[in-house]
């Protein structure tokens, strides 16, 4: 009995193990997203004789559906009652007054306005001359000079008349001669600025619309850079929509061989992302859009100290904290301008545009070659991609999303 028993215990253990390991744990993915309507994208060719293995077809979270936003209802956003003497001069100066005329305008109220200069006789058919601009400059100067001339006579005892244009406030009006600044009018801008923005704006505010925003906001570009995609800024700021890098760099990419922030419709998904949080953090658009332009934690600082959500009252005491003409005037700029465009529309691609990742990095010719495209086609549809990159000394990187042109020249190159 005990010899069977062993028998039986040998026999269980060797066919134990000869069986096949246990097979590991599958994790299931999650369903794919619901397939989009894409033009037609370029077949994956062979690239010196190997398979383009690295490159696969995919959906960029900036793209917007096709045709999803429209023209708002609302003509302007909500504006605080103290900041509608800011929002009617800035419709003034973006609305009706043109470039090359300036006014001299009180830096604390702007509405206030001392004197205008009109520059534009010096330079007809909108010529430019070293020796016209010091002429301007020198009718700028002596007009400010006769300006400050006059305020500096109202420094003990201001008159009644500029009492009233300073409400009655007896120190403003003493110091007025301090406090003068001078801006050039912006209506031929903004209609340079409607005609650059025809090229990605539309898009841009599908992106706001689909990110649950107001597609009125895309436009905060013409504040920002006149829509311009290459624009930089003296901070170093850069693109359309105006990041710096620390910023850009939580929602884009920026390195040396590509920057994502010239690329309009790109920067303007990271600009509607930014938005929103800055939103959530501030509960309204008047404080949002300040802390866009100014920084959150300075204009949360700025709160504090004011003691008041009231983005007019804040701008109304004048400079603190790094807290200047532009951070005062910039939601007031926005909404004038919004008002001032609220006829324009701007065109929607009525498909999404197709995209593909690489798994390596590619130098542009290879992957040009692996499209059926030429590298010019494919680095005009990529505004991000550096010089570097498309001079063959930088390799475009793994992980880039690389747009494809919307009507590619060689007929290969269509599914």
């Amino acid at each position: 009995m005990t010899a069977s028993l062993i028998v039986l215990l040998q026999t269980y253990w060797q066919t134990r193990s000869e069986l096949p390991p246990p097979s590991p744990q599958i994790s299931i993915p999650p369903p794919s997203p619901a397939p989009i309507e894409a033009l037609p994208a370029p077949e994956l060719a062979q690239a010196d004789g190997r398979p383009c293995a690295a490159l696969e077809k995919c959906q960029a979270d900036w793209l917007p559906a096709p045709m999803i936003a429209k023209a708002s209802k609302q003509t302007a956003l909500s504006v605080p009652r103290s900041l509608l003497p800011r929002v009617l001069f800035w419709k003034q100066l973006w609305g009706k007054q043109a470039n090359r005329v300036y006014s001299l305008v009180d830096m604390r109220h702007p509405w206030v306005i001392h004197t205008t200069i009109d520059c534009r006789d010096l330079f007809p058919a909108d010529t430019k001359s070293d020796a016209r601009e010091r002429k301007c400059d020198q009718r700028i100067w002596t007009a400010k000079k006769k300006v400050k001339q006059r305020l500096r006579k109202h420094k003990r005892r201001p008159g009644r008349a500029l009492l009233r244009r300073f409400g009655n406030r007896r120190r403003m009006a003493a110091t007025a001669y301090r406090n003068l600044i001078l801006l050039e009018g912006r209506y031929d801008s903004l209609q340079r600025a409607l005609t650059r923005g025809k090229r990605f704006v539309g898009q841009v505010e599908g992106i706001f619309h689909s990110l649950g925003l107001r597609p009125e906001l895309a436009r905060v570009t013409i504040i920002e850079s006149l829509a311009n995609p290459e624009a930089v800024s003296r901070s170093g700021a850069v693109g359309a929509y105006q990041f710096v890098s620390g910023t850009a760099r939580q929602y884009l990419m920026v390195d040396e061989a590509v920057d994502e922030r010239l690329d309009p419709v790109r920067s303007g998904w990271a600009a509607g992302l930014y938005l929103k949080e800055l939103h959530r953090r501030f509960g309204n658009w008047p404080l949002a859009m300040t802390a866009y332009n100014t920084g959150p934690t300075r204009l949360k600082r700025l709160i504090r100290k004011r003691r008041t959500r009231d983005l007019g009252k804040i701008a109304n005491r004048g400079n603190s904290g790094g807290f200047g003409f532009d951070g005062q005037n910039y939601y007031a700029q926005l909404a004038a301008v919004i008002q001032l465009t609220a006829a324009s529309s701007f065109a929607q691609k009525k498909q999404r545009p197709s995209v593909v990742r690489s798994t390596r990095s590619m130098h542009l010719a290879e992957l040009a070659s692996c499209l059926n495209l030429e590298p010019a086609a494919l680095a005009a549809a990529n505004p991000a991609l550096s010089k570097n990159v498309i001079q063959a000394q930088t390799p475009v990187p793994a992980g880039y999303l690389v747009s494809l042109p919307g009507k590619t020249p060689n007929k290969r190159a269509s599914l």
